[in-house]
């Protein structure tokens, strides 16, 4: 005996682990391919230097140009160089660098003295075109065109441009791209709600490092050396020679916290603000307007040439990010009037701004560079790739010491599609100029800005520098008007060198990269280098003509036929270096995330596994019940049998049990495969599962529709599975099995998701916006009113059920549990009408508050309150429950052999289902609360959605659908609900304002709360009432069902993202939809395992 019950016990310590090894295996599959997917690019330490003759090493080392031709840069003025130190790095003679420590810079002479950069956040393009009139408007005229596009004529110092950002569209990621020229990776969206330091490179570190002293020129350094001995012989408080010539220049920034975040340590003078709460439309602008009076009053470049940054107040760089436009797309829209306000109240900002630039004394240049680091959509959110995310715009403006920058005729031309066209001196008619000059990346600010400001370019930069942008050299603005010939070749020369450069950092990075990170492609990097050869040869070319042109006729205004006659070879040389820069640029966008294909193969095969383990069809159940119905249709079809006519006409419901599971297994692959492959059918999937879901039911209704199903008469193949396993003393009521259901039931599941699509809008957005119908007083106010008659119905049918099934009366929280539910729904309403007030003292935060406070208190008073006056009758578990396997598990059967029957008492009762029903509306009020009033009219037609289903689910006899079939309709309606309140799988329609329904205070773990149940609250809801529902019915299949559904979502997820890891959309859409399938399918995991605890 002893030795029987030692078997026995390992078998049952299998029974009772076995279920959990399928959601274990589902889940280290997908972690372990989430993490092998989302690799980092691997940052490298390395930074550019600003030693002397660093950029002659670059050229001659990378390039391969001959010392010859860096020394004729050099003595041109083109190029910076040192006699000592480039001779001993590469062996030059001393001669070279003889005339470039003339001029201030590290790599190129420096053109610009000091800089402004104040970043609007969401400057959308048409914002900047035509909504800022007094800043950028009167700076840039508008010329007729034809109706299809509009032009500006730019002034010889504004430029306008359309300023493309790379998706994923978040502040954080791009301020990284602005500042470093790197493409950041998918996973750095999650920094942008904590912040990160940047690990790479940065034009504003080298700002930081780079002593001033290097930067100057000659005369400058020795002026500024002259004013520091008098200082200190003075007894004046200047600091000393060594520390003076190592001190970096001065930064300051106000605004946007995250700059902060992200450069803790490099601004001299800065003044963060707090940038999460979207409700908060002025501070940060107010905060912003505040300081840059006294610091652009500080700005370098005043006039003092000795002391401009010696004196310990000038700063070289000012940074000002202002928040309110972002702000008020999140919460109102890009065309509310409080659009219009900001708007211009940043027109008048920029006014102040530009006008301080326009003042500079004209020996010097400074410079302000105005863009956003994204758009935003219709909607008001960012995050994705449309058209109107990725289009922010640039404006760039000089102060008259820069001389002329481009043409007079310089013109931006905004086509139908928001592209900019930008032309400059450097182009002719040329299709070719035109492709390489046409459009503006946001990294491409990054060499732009370093080139201009005398610095290296970031060692891990992948932008291509902007010629259009370069002021011209100093000898040449100091003439102010570009008449002669020889000024043109000379801006011409300083663009094609620093294209070069540039040129040589990008490809030393990408060399370095694949030498010692990861591997580029081969051919790519081949191909790379033939344009970059072909590039250099042609500049080779150039430099010899000009070279030969000077050596003949002996003087540079004396130049018809060889500087002349290469000015062309200059500019073919650009365009070559151009089209390098920007085929590296794609090379980066394709390889920029190093997969660990190993990791995702691993991962992949366990969720494969655990998804065939899982499938229903390996019950046999399942099988048998098929082949009973082929029989029956067999006999149909020889149009004799043994059958009567009755039966025959039965067996036809058979056929339609399964047309619909075939139907419902059909949309299954097409929903979780098919469907993952494209990016449009994803941007589409809200109007699909719609469709999906109407067929379905549709399906279902006709199938009702029947006399032989609407008169009761069951077939063969449902009857004898309505009876299987199950007697009166399973503890089922005989009137339960009578809740019939008719055709009008699955329309109506139909038709509310129809209807709610149609006529429900304006979810997640501030409760005073007053364009939308929903937001309409009495809209939500009846709403929530059927909401509190729903509740009380429920309270109602629950205890005249449970005093029905003679299981007890109610227990006396059953009348409090409703109360509490009310006096929420009543407190929101009070609330959402408040913030409807003109008054904006009266902002309903409080009864916000007390709303969800009491919904938290009523969930705690349901889990701890027995659900009726007789709770041992329900809640008693036996204690051989180790063998109820066959029901709990993901693919058991609904046939119970009767020996293990008893087991069967410790599922949800009647009572329980009613008790999770109030837990559930509970939810339900939590979630509504954190998407505002739209979502009370959601909340009603979900509700008659879910009570429809409920009740298919525990449809008796030829009324009872298929497993496979309600799976599906749970699964969809589910997912609809998610998209029906304005979600989808993309961050730019995460609703950010649920993070401040109860207070315009930004907390971070009660904000990602609240916005966790704004994305997610239905999933969980829903999720939470199929287990409990087929649990109560006892149809374990279902669930196993849905299970699976889930389960194949994951899969195909993985699989796509997988195969498209290389498409251009990866991170814009299928990466998105990937993550978002994830956290789907970790919420069903998560139940899953509770219903297997339980």
């Amino acid at each position: 005996m002893e030795g029987a019950g030692g078997s026995r016990r390992p078998r049952h310590f299998f029974l009772q682990v076995f279920p959990f090894i399928v959601p274990t295996l589902a889940l280290a599959g997908l972690l372990r391919f989430s993490t092998s997917f989302f690799l980092a690019r691997r940052s490298l330490p390395t930074t550019s230097s600003c030693g002397h003759g660093e950029a002659s090493k670059l050229l001659v080392d990378v390039l391969g140009l001959s010392l010859d031709e860096v020394k004729h840069l050099v003595d041109e003025g083109l190029l910076v160089g040192n006699d000592d130190d480039f001779s001993r790095a590469s062996g030059a003679d001393a001669s070279v660098a003889s005339n470039g420590d003339d001029v201030g810079g590290c790599w190129t002479p420096r053109t610009v003295d000091a800089a402004v950069v104040v970043v609007v956040d969401a400057l959308r393009f048409d914002f900047a075109a035509g909504r800022l009139p007094k800043s950028i408007g009167s700076r840039l005229q508008r010329v007729p065109t034809s109706s299809s596009s509009s032009s500006f004529s730019s002034s010889s110092r504004s430029q306008l441009f359309t300023f493309v950002a790379d998706p994923p569209t978040v502040t954080m990621q791009r301020l990284k791209g602005l500042t470093t020229g790197g493409l950041p990776t998918f996973a750095d969206i999650s920094g942008n709600f904590g912040g990160a330091n940047i690990d790479e490179d940065s034009w504003v570190q080298q700002l930081r490092d780079v002593p001033v002293e290097r930067r100057r020129r000659r005369q400058d350094r020795h002026d500024a050396s002259t004013s520091t001995s008098a200082s200190t012989s003075n007894g004046g408080e200047g600091l000393g020679e060594q520390q003076q010539q190592n001190r970096g220049a001065r930064l300051a920034f106000v605004g946007d916290d995250t700059w902060i975040d992200l450069f803790p340590v490099q601004f001299d003078d800065a003044h963060p603000y707090p940038s999460f709460n979207t409700r908060d439309l002025d501070t940060v602008d107010d905060g912003c307007m505040k300081h840059l009076p006294r610091l652009l009053q500080n700005l370098g470049g005043d006039g003092d040439n000795d002391k401009r940054f010696d004196d310990g107040e000038k700063f070289e760089l000012v940074v000002a990010h202002f928040l309110g436009v972002d702000h008020v797309g999140h919460t109102y829209g890009p065309n509310d009037r409080h659009m219009t306000e900001k708007l211009g109240q940043i027109d008048d900002a920029l006014s102040y701004v530009l006008d301080r630039i326009d003042s500079t004394p004209d020996h010097f240049c400074r410079a302000a560079f105005v863009f956003g680091d994204h758009g935003m959509s219709e909607e008001g959110n960012h995050g994705g790739g449309t058209e109107d995310e990725i289009n922010a715009a640039l404006f760039v403006h000089y102060s008259q010491g820069c001389g002329s920058v481009g043409n007079d005729d310089t013109q931006v031309t905004s086509n139908t599609s928001g592209a900019a066209v930008v032309v400059t001196s450097l182009e002719t008619d040329s299709d070719e100029l035109k492709e390489a000059f046409g459009s503006i990346h946001q990294i491409d600010l990054v060499p732009t800005i370093s080139t201009m400001l005398g610095l290296p370019i970031p060692y891990a930069n992948l932008g291509g520098l902007v010629p259009a942008l370069l002021p011209p050299p100093r000898q040449v603005s100091r003439r102010r008007n570009m008449a002669a010939d020889n000024d043109y070749l000379l801006a011409t020369k300083a663009a094609t060198i620093a294209l070069a450069l540039n040129a040589a950092q990008v490809w030393n990075y990408l060399d370095t990269y694949s030498k010692t990170a990861n591997p580029l492609p081969a051919q790519s990097m081949s191909e790379l280098r033939d344009i970059l050869d072909k590039g250099t040869d042609t500049y080779r070319s150039a430099l010899l003509s000009s070279f030969q042109g000077k050596e003949h006729f002996g003087n540079e205004n004396n130049d018809q036929f060889g500087e002349k006659g290469s000015r062309a070879a200059y500019q073919k040389a650009s365009v070559l270096y151009k089209l390098f820069l920007s085929e590296a640029t794609e090379l980066g966008k394709r390889v920029w995330t190093r997969f660990d294909t190993d990791g995702m193969i691993l991962g992949g095969i366990a969720l494969g596994l655990a998804l065939l383990t899982a499938c229903p069809l390996w019950d046999v159940g399942f099988w048998s019940s098929t082949v009973k119905a082929q029989e029956c249709l067999a006999q149909l079809s020889s149009g004799f049998g043994f059958q009567p006519a009755r039966e025959a006409i039965a067996s036809s419901l058979d056929a339609s049990h399964i047309a619909e599971s075939a139907v419902a297994l059909l949309f299954m692959i097409f929903h979780c495969l098919a469907l993952t492959f494209s990016n449009s059918y994803i941007e589409a999937e809200k109007d699909i599962i719609v469709s999906l879901l109407a067929v379905l039911c549709v399906l279902i209704a006709m199938r009702l529709w029947n006399p032989s199903c609407r008169d009761g008469r069951a077939s063969v193949l449902l009857r004898s599975e309505s009876t299987k396993g199950h007697s009166p003393a399973d503890g089922r009521s005989t009137s339960e099995g009578k809740k019939t259901i008719t055709w009008r039931t699955p329309v109506l599941v139909a038709l509310c998701s129809r209807v709610n699509g149609l006529f429900v809008t304006g979810h997640g957005l501030d409760p005073s916006i007053r364009m939308y119908v929903a937001h309409n007083s009495a809209v939500f106010l009846t709403s929530l009113s059927v909401l509190i008659g729903m509740r009380l119905w429920m309270a109602y049918i629950r205890c005249g059920s449970l005093a029905g099934q003679g299981l007890g009366r109610c227990s006396p929280f059953s009348g409090l549990e409703a109360s509490v539910d009310v006096a929420c729904l009543i407190l929101l309403a009070f609330s959402w009408w408040e913030k409807r007030l003109p008054d904006h003292s009266r902002n309903g935060y409080q009864t916000c508050r007390v709303a969800l406070l009491l919904s938290l208190l009523g969930v705690v008073i349901s889990i701890f309150a027995p659900p009726t006056s007789s709770a041992e009758e329900v809640f008693k578990r036996p204690k051989n429950s180790s063998i109820h396997i066959n029901i709990s598990r993901a693919g058991g059967k609904d046939e119970v052999s009767t020996q293990h029957r008893r087991t069967i008492s410790f599922l949800p009762s009647l009572a329980q289902y009613h008790h999770i029903s109030s837990l559930l509306f509970k939810a339900m009020i939590f979630t509504t609360a954190t998407m505002g009033p739209s979502a009370a009219s959601s909340s009603v037609l979900f509700f008659l959605q879910a009570w429809a289903l409920c009740r298919m689910t525990g449809a008796p006899g030829p009324q009872r659908s298929s497993a496979p079939v309600l799976a599906c309709l749970w699964r969809l309606s589910i997912r609809h609900a998610f998209f029906a309140t304005n979600h989808a799988p993309t961050f730019s329609r995460l609703q950010y304002s649920a993070a401040f329904v109860a207070s315009d205070v930004f907390y971070f773990h009660t904000a990602g709360l609240l916005l966790f149940i704004n994305t997610f609250g239905w999933e969980i809801m829903g999720t939470l009432l199929v287990l409990a529902a087929t649990s109560h019915c006892r149809k374990a299949n279902i669930w196993a069902w849905f299970c699976f559904y889930q389960l194949l979502e994951a899969a195909g997820s993985c699989l796509s993202v997988s195969l498209m890891r290389r498409h251009l959309m990866v991170w814009a859409i299928f990466a998105p939809r990937f993550v978002f399938a994830g956290a789907f399918t970790l919420i069903c995991l998560s139940f899953w395992f509770l219903g297997l605890l339980l």
